[in-house]
Formats: structure tokens, sequence, C-alpha cells
């Protein structure tokens, strides 16, 4: 894959920057979770290491609705060292359905609450925060991920690592709003709030902030939020979902409209939890499959616009029901970060590729809708080649040429069949030569079972 450069945004700066993490799930744990090695890796580790960023002089909210790993316990029991009792404080749900209060006796520290109510409504949050107002740091961790056996061996979750003392700044005043000085207030005890609708800045990059319920501020009602988001796409959204109920009409208006005027609309939604929407969003025509996974898509995101100057991806706590809109204590941001969308935009590929599509377009080419950019490409030190690949494509190379006939490079990309994909080139020839002033070729050749098919665009280099 010579000159194609893929971006990590779980690499740690110093700046403000968002760091991506998803799970890989197996299909079961064991009841004595024997068959789960203890130097296993993964998206439960990474909130450790979250967790463990806390130090003298800090506060340390932890907001979960389940808990149940012995290393988040154990970190959240080692910060106290770090940090002191008193400035670790934990919110979680009272629903006690997999062992919560087990888990909370395990605890060392003293200031944990629930949200004092057996059942609905929940305290649905999965969010952490650091924070040193004094210094003005912070960092926040949120997503679908409840650190929990199955939530990191079992169901798809995903969490965001986002270090910006603004955003965290944010979160803090969610949750000591909730705290109430141990007292708590959650779902529609909670009144107007600064809180939902901020706007931070990280990394270069706008990223707005939602909390549900907040009733009686219904310019940001939730549900209004994504039906705009929805009504302003302007070439694709793509989701994954593990609840979204058919009784939240306004956003499968706003889906099937956006389908209705071009957008390209896609979706993978949980088996056991949204069939019903998605039989309802496949007879308006829209490409929504259930998901094959051995546990449950408990994601909750949406890419919309991707590869565009204004892509987008929504993730946090809040699946697309109205009791996360009017009486669960929920989360959500809109991120603009490119290499954070990125990632959950080959998440939803990788989800969607699992699930397969409900139809099958036979007569769409194999490949279509190449496209260079930015062409002319001036003083660049990369471009973007886009193309479409129908469902039949098995294999993919991509190559360039100059108007003479002579290549200068060769790739076969990873690719995702049946939509709209995206590789980065660095403007080197094969041997890691940068390529001189010119006008080029790009050809994209798609492989089926019935041949090998090919699209072409032309880019210029200026220097």
């Amino acid at each position: 894959m010579t000159g194609f450069f893929y971006f990590n945004t779980g690499t740690a700066r110093a700046e403000d920057t968002v760091k991506v993490y998803f799970n890989t799930p197996r299909a079961s744990v064991s009841a004595d979770k024997s068959d789960i090695s203890s130097e296993n890796k993964g998206i439960d580790d990474a909130l450790v290491d979250f967790i463990g960023t806390a130090e003298s002089g800090d506060k340390l909210y932890l907001c979960f609705y389940d808990l149940d790993r012995p290393n988040v316990i154990e970190a959240v029991n080692d910060a106290i060292s770090e940090v002191g009792d008193g400035n670790i404080f934990m919110i979680c749900e009272s629903t006690d359905s997999s062992g919560i209060y087990d888990c909370i006796s395990d605890l060392d520290i003293t200031n944990v609450i629930t949200d004092g109510t057996d059942d609905s409504p929940l305290m649905h949050n999965k969010f952490a925060v650091v924070i040193n107002r004094k210094k003005d740091t912070g960092r926040v961790w949120a997503g679908s991920y409840n650190p929990t056996y199955n939530g990191t061996f079992v169901n798809n979750n995903n969490a965001v690592w986002i270090e910006s003392y603004r955003l965290a700044d944010v979160y803090a005043d969610e949750f000591e709003y909730m705290y109430n000085g141990g007292a708590g207030k959650f779902s529609t005890h909670k009144s107007t709030s600064p809180n939902t609708a901020e706007t931070v800045e990280v990394g270069g990059s706008d990223i707005d902030v939602y909390f549900a319920p907040y009733p009686d501020k219904a310019a940001t009602n939730t549900s209004m939020v994504l039906e705009d988001l929805f009504d302003e796409a302007t070439d694709s959204i793509y989701f994954c979902m593990f609840t979204f109920s058919s009784s939240e009409t306004r956003l499968i208006e706003a889906l099937v409209d956006a389908h209705d005027r071009g957008i390209d609309v896609r979706g993978v939604v949980e088996a056991t939890q949204s069939s019903d929407v998605q039989s309802e969003l496949r007879e308006e025509g829209l490409d929504v499959s259930l998901d094959s996974n051995d546990g449950v898509l408990h994601h909750k995101f949406c890419v919309i616009d991707y590869g565009t100057s204004h892509q987008k991806v929504i993730t946090g706590s809040y699946n697309w029901t109205l009791a996360a809109q009017n009486t669960n204590d929920e989360n959500f941001l809109v991120i603009r970060s490119k290499d954070a969308v990125e990632r959950f935009w080959k998440e939803f590929q990788r989800n969607k590729e699992a699930a397969g599509r409900f139809y099958e377009e036979t007569d769409a080419p194999a490949v279509s809708d190449v496209l260079v950019y930015p062409s002319p490409a001036k003083n660049a030190d990369e471009v973007t080649i886009g193309f479409t690949l129908s469902m039949s494509v098995t294999e993919v190379v991509i190559k360039a040429y100059t108007l003479s006939g002579d290549r200068v490079m060769k790739t076969e990309p990873e690719f995702y069949p049946g939509t709209y994909n995206e590789r980065r080139w660095d403007l080197k020839n094969s041997n890691g030569s940068e390529l001189a002033p010119g006008l080029y070729i790009v050809k994209v050749e798609g492989k089926t079972g019935d041949g090998s098919f090919f699209d072409t665009e032309k880019f210029v280099i200026i220097k």
C-alpha cells in the first residue's frame, strides 16, 4: 500500500486532541471469566490509562450506567493515592441488572451515588472527567462504552478521549449538576442548564456538546438537533445504532427526506432492538441492515458527509428514542475532527460489510465516480482518491500514469464494496520520489466475477 497514509487518532499528543477507541467483540464470555486474558489490551485498558492521568490537585468524575471490570475498579481505587478520596466522585444507574451494587462495594471511594430510581428513567451516561480548574487542564472520556465484561468483550462499542480543558469544564458542570452535593438531580428534575448546546474548539475543529433531558429548553431539544443535522447533510448519512425506536418519527422522517433528496443514507441497527424501524426504512428504499454480531451492536454513532469539508460524527450514550430525549440522562458530541470522522467511518463500513445490504443494485457499475482532490494539487503533500464500488467487487487496484503512459504508482488498498471509498496518496512514485509537476491519470480497477472494470480521472500537480 505504498504511498497511502492512515491516521490513528489513538496517538497521544500534548495539545488538545481527539483519540478514538473501538473494541473487537468475541462471541461470549464464560461465566467464570476464565477465557479472558489478563494481558488483553483493549478499550477497558484505555479507560484505565485515562483514570491514571489524574494527579494531585485534580478532580476525577465518573458517570457510568454500569460497571464491573476489575481493572477499572482497581484504577479508581489506585487514584485515591494520587488525588485523595475527597476528590473522586461517581454517579451510576441504580437498576441492579448486572450486579452494580456489588461493584460499588469493591470501590474504596466515599463519594458514590446512584440516580435513585429502580426502573425508568435511566441514568444512561457513560463518561468520565479529569479536571483541574486552577491549572485550566482537563480531559473527557465519552461514548457508548460501559466498563463491563460484555461492554468490553461481547458488544460493539466506541469511546473518545478528548484532551480539552474547556470540554472538561462543560462535562464537569453537568456532573456536578447531577451530583448536586450528593443529593442527586436527574431526569426531568433538571431545569435550564448552561451545559447543553455548548461548542468548544479542540485541535482546530469544533465539537458541539449536548445533554438530555432539559425539557424546558426547547430550542436545544436533542431530537431537533439530530433532525437539523440530517436536514443539513449534503452527501451521506451512515449510522450504527443500538436502539432506534419506531416512536422517534421525527428522525425517521428526516432520514427518509434525506434519502428522497439524493443523500446516501445507510445504517446498521441492533437486530434485537430495532427490527421494526429497519423494516420501515427498508420499505422507503433506505439501505438499513440488521447487525450480524454474536453480541449486540451497542454503538450510538452517525457519520454525516464523510469526505467533505463539513464532515462530522455524532457519538455518545444517546440512542434514537423518545426516552433518550425526554427522560434518560444522556450525552452526545458532534465531532468535526477529520481523523476522528475517518475512524468512525471505517467502523461503520466494517459493521455494514458484516451485516450486508438488503438489496443489490444489479446494474451498478463495478467502479464509478473516481475523483482526485485537490486538483490542481498546488504545493500539496498528498491528494485523496475517491471512488465508488459495487457490491460485487472483490479486488481493487489503483494505478497512476503520466500522459505518456509511464506508470508511477500502483497499490492494492483496503476497500469496502457497495459504497464510496477514499484513499490518500503522498504524491510519490513507487521508488519513494516526489512526482514532478504535470498532468497525471489515476486509474481505479475493480475485479468482479464477470471480469475487471475500471474508471479514470485526470489531475494536475503544480509546484
